[in-house]
């Protein structure tokens, strides 16, 4: 009779961090194992983070090596979209619940999205109007944003001044 008195291996990210931009498609993760093992050897790892379903492609799942494995790699897509973020989101996946292994560092992967969206820009458009009437004018924003947008405004002396009556100056109120 064998006895299996190999000590059972490690398991862990590669590495612990990577980041890239909204616009790279697919990503990839590596998990090893720090020895052969003759068994099979099984981890789960668990997804949070800032990034939702929106924003990439990546489940929970196990990964199963089979023995003599060391290594294996999860892909999964970073999806673009076209709304601007102002601040980096993450993907961060743990491994837990080994089987026939033993968790080391790193056991966090920590994937950082910046975003590929430039700050959309406010436009005011122009008015013309008679004596009288009230002005109106249209705001729009030249993309779609995460975040609520504000802005601060006034009204400035041209042709038509304030001092002479030509029009009531208006502010924001901040």
């Amino acid at each position: 009779t064998l006895l299996d008195d190999d000590a059972i291996p490690d398991v862990h990210f590669l590495a612990a961090s990577q980041t890239v931009s909204e616009s790279v498609g697919a990503v990839s993760f590596r998990v090893d194992l720090d020895a052969v093992s003759g068994r099979s050897v099984q981890v789960a790892y668990a997804v949070t983070g800032t990034a939702g379903s929106l924003d990439h492609t990546l489940l929970s799942g196990t990964l199963t090596f089979a023995a003599g494995t060391i290594s294996k790699s999860v892909l999964f897509s970073v999806l673009d979209d076209n709304l601007y973020e102002p601040t980096a989101e993450t993907v961060i996946a743990t491994l837990n619940t080994p089987v026939n292994a033993q968790i080391v560092m790193p056991d966090t992967y920590t994937l950082t999205i910046n975003d590929n969206e430039a700050q959309p820009q406010i436009n005011i458009g122009d008015v013309t109007i008679t004596e009288g009437q009230t002005a109106r004018f249209l705001v729009t924003m030249s993309g779609p944003a995460q975040d609520p947008v504000t802005f601060d405004w006034l009204s400035v002396d041209g042709t038509a001044t304030s001092a002479s009556g030509d029009y009531t100056a208006q502010a924001s109120a901040s």
